[in-house]
């Protein structure tokens, strides 16, 4: 490569070592050259085999091919003097399939804005997409036009307007000719070669040349288009290019319309009890009674199927995950070009839908293993509410069971009617910056005064050292589901009721305690955080001032330690934030799970904490889970717990209820619950969840009453103070309610 740039005299190359800041890379795999965008490993075009100078200038005049095409559409005259309102642009969309006569329907279509066109089915046959486009001169003076194609190949053409002088008041349109017959319709493709990869859309350019100069001319940017990179069985021919200078005009400018063509993929009929395999590597399997025409499709392309049906989803679910650097749409295919991946299934005709549930899934082969870190997360949007919602997850071997479906929404191609769509994202949870051990006595240390980031210290001595220096210290402690790391944000968050100000002000020191939260019993995991808080000198009569704010199960270990293991004489302040004091309706972290996160998934917000768990439900889902069944109301555990003790300290409860947010989210949120839970109706337990969310005040995961649920409570030395808010069990440390809900109770 080096020596062809050295003597080829390729002048749109440059060859740089920074990865970071390539538009392009080259790669040398299979003893040929390709060219992909970073991150991918689709060629943009067709490979040129051995690693030979010769063939590196092949290549080379392929890359700047696309250099040329990329420089194109980058061309514009921010000087020029002609302005927008001296010509008309308009661009039609024919809307019968197939039809390429003149005069066929059509709509206007905006071409300020990317338009889409679409495949259409007719008599069981795909129907190539048409356009239409003319320019009117709406001045005094004359004007010359022209018209270039650009091709997502890179291929450039301005066969259908070369030059067209136009006096004041007359139009030219874009004409092709084909075989001595003139059509105003222009047809467009994605090519076959674009389907061996799963790619379903292209999007292709139109740039129009407006000019002053009767001397205009176009001829120069001309070049054919690149063969695919496609499997074999493909047989293509690579074509040749010109190249030529580009002289200067005395006054021009550009406009640009993006044309995306959209083909879907071939259905495939779900056969029950058979798996069906989709792109040579995943493989779909229903269960008996559930049948169903199955393809996949890109994210872009089924988003504006729910807007064309007159549902605009305040987000789509790109811009959801988007937000959270360690969540992105999982590719069903190997790489994208500039064209977006599938990564979503589609079914349309389903029959039996009812039949799935969490114990008969519909099981989806993703055909490669997940990494450690990894899961997939299958989302359904509800158009009712404009919500999405979790349908199931995956397992370690990456199947995604998908265990409930929602309702079809219209689809982007008129021609066939509606579909079910479920998108699907990754999950990498080695991005979230925590290493995770247990248990773990840490340090928030602060970046900087005005932030809510802050690195963890888990050094013991350094700890100590801070501990012996403080005298108002203020520790978190997570619960059954999530970790400390977003919940000590709140102390630059919240705010003290009297004073207005944050919550670091009142304290000297921040502290959290994470740990294992589902296999290793309450009272064992309230002994080992005595023993860390004892490593770093809080030991009883300590003389400081220690206030917990413990989310969740977080606050039953809290109170075993205060208690049963002589915390009290360690702890002056306990804060409950959603605690099931009297212990909760679910015993199931799997169901708890995709509830929660689902809920987080709509508010877009503290959902970093819940993430980290679900990488082992996959493994554990099935199982019954130590923590859980010690929060069943008639366990021997809480029956200890709730004894009637006298801890004799102070306890402030932080007592969510949804029914007092406002009631239209609200109403929404409600309908979502009871779609999500109804997978799970054979199991037992399902009446006891019904009561929980739909009949009684609940913050979702634990009922308002279990929350304030101590019994003898009236009777100890300092009675616990109650505090109810309108947010739910995730939300917390984030609502402005539950922000307002624990200033109030830390200086309660």
């Amino acid at each position: 490569i080096r020596a062809a740039l050295k003597n080829g005299g390729f002048q749109l190359v440059d060859l740089i070592n920074d990865e970071k800041n390539a538009e392009y890379l080259i790669r040398t795999g299979n003893k040929a050259f390709q060219l992909t965008l970073p991150g991918e490993t689709r060629p943009v075009f067709r490979r040129v085999p051995d690693l030979k100078e010769e063939k590196a200038k092949i290549f080379l005049t392929d890359v700047e091919t696309i250099a040329r095409s990329r420089n194109l559409i980058a061309l514009s005259n921010p000087r020029t003097t002609i302005r927008d309102e001296e010509f008309e642009v308009e661009l039609y969309r024919i809307t019968t399939p197939g039809a390429d006569a003149d005069d066929a329907p059509k709509e206007l279509a905006d071409w300020k804005k990317p338009a889409i066109f679409r495949y259409e089915q007719n008599a069981g046959t795909w129907k190539q997409p048409y356009f239409q486009l003319k320019i009117k001169n709406k001045t005094n003076r004359t004007l010359y036009v022209s018209g270039l194609y650009v091709e997502d190949t890179g291929g450039i053409t301005n066969k259908f307007l070369a030059k067209e002088e136009l006096a004041p008041g007359t139009e030219a349109w874009f004409i092709d000719n084909y075989q001595g017959t003139q059509y105003k319709s222009i047809p467009l493709e994605v090519k076959d070669g674009y389907h061996a990869w799963g790619i379903t859309e292209v999007t292709e350019y139109i740039k129009l040349f407006i000019s002053t100069d009767p001397t205009l001319n176009t001829d120069r940017y001309n070049q054919d288009g690149l063969p695919l990179d496609v499997p074999p069985g493909f047989q293509s021919k690579r074509a040749g290019r010109t190249e030529q200078s580009h002289p200067a005009v005395p006054d021009w400018t550009t406009k640009d319309i993006a044309l995306t063509i959209v083909r879907p993929l071939e259905q495939t009929k779900l056969i029950p009890g058979r798996a069906i395999t989709l792109l040579d590597a995943v493989t779909i399997e229903a269960p008996e009674g559930v049948e169903a025409q199955i393809s996949l499709a890109s994210a872009p392309e089924a988003a504006r199927g729910m807007e064309i049906s007159g549902v605009s989803p305040d987000r789509s679910p790109e811009r959801i995950w988007g937000a959270q650097k360690e969540t992105q749409p999982y590719a069903f295919s190997q790489g994208n070009n500039l064209s977006p991946a599938p990564s979503v299934l589609e079914l349309r005709g389903v029959t039996g839908k009812n039949i799935l549930s969490a114990d008969k899934p519909l099981k989806v082969n993703l055909g490669q293993p997940l990494g450690a870190d990894e899961f997939v997360a299958p989302l359904a949007f509800d158009e009712k509410t404009g919500l999405y919602y979790l349908v199931g997850m995956s397992d370690s071997s990456g199947v995604v069971k998908i265990e409930t479906l929602p309702e079809e929404s219209p689809s982007g191609t008129r021609s066939l009617g509606g579909s079910i769509k479920i998108f699907f994202f990754k999950v990498v949870l080695s991005k979230l910056g925590f290493e995770y051990k247990h248990p773990q006595l840490s340090m928030a240390a602060f970046k900087a005064s005005d932030t809510e980031d802050y690195d963890y210290v888990t050094d013991v001595a350094k700890i100590k050292a801070a501990v012996d220096k403080a005298s108002n210290i203020v520790l978190f402690m997570h619960g059954i589901i999530g970790d400390t790391l977003d919940m000590a944000k709140c102390m630059r968050r919240a705010k003290l009721q009297t004073t207005n100000a944050l919550l670091d002000k009142k304290f000297d020191l921040t502290l959290t305690f994470d740990y294992e939260n589902l296999k290793t019993e309450i009272n064992e995991t309230a002994v080992e955080f005595k023993k860390r808080l004892e490593a770093v000198g809080l030991k009883a009569g300590h003389g400081k001032q220690l206030t917990i704010i413990a989310h969740s199960m977080g606050g039953l270990v809290s109170r075993w330690f205060i208690e049963k293991e002589g915390g009290n004489q360690v702890v002056t302040h306990l804060i409950q934030v959603g605690t099931p004091n009297a212990g909760s309706a679910w015993s199931d972290v799997y169901e708890l799970a995709s509830v929660l996160l689902s809920r987080a998934v709509n508010g877009a917000v503290f959902l970093k904490p819940y993430i980290l768990p679900l990488s082992l439900l996959g493994k554990l889902a099935g199982n019954l889970f130590i923590t859980l069944q010690q929060m069943d109301p008639d366990g021997a555990f809480l029956k200890k717990l709730n004894d009637g003790a006298d801890p004799g300290i102070r306890y402030t409860i932080v007592a969510g209820n949804t029914q007092l947010i406002p009631s239209k989210n609200e109403q929404n949120q409600t309908s979502m619950l009871k779609k999500l839970i109804a997978r799970f109706k054979s199991r037992g337990h399902y009446d006891a969840l019904d009561v929980l969310l739909f009949k009684e005040a609940n913050d979702i995961a634990v009922a308002t009453t279990s929350i304030v649920g101590i019994p003898g409570k009236e009777k100890r030395t300092y009675p616990p103070k109650e505090i109810t808010v309108g947010c739910d069990h995730i939300s917390y440390f984030c609502d402005p309610e539950g922000l307002k809900g624990i200033g109030k109770a830390v200086e309660g």
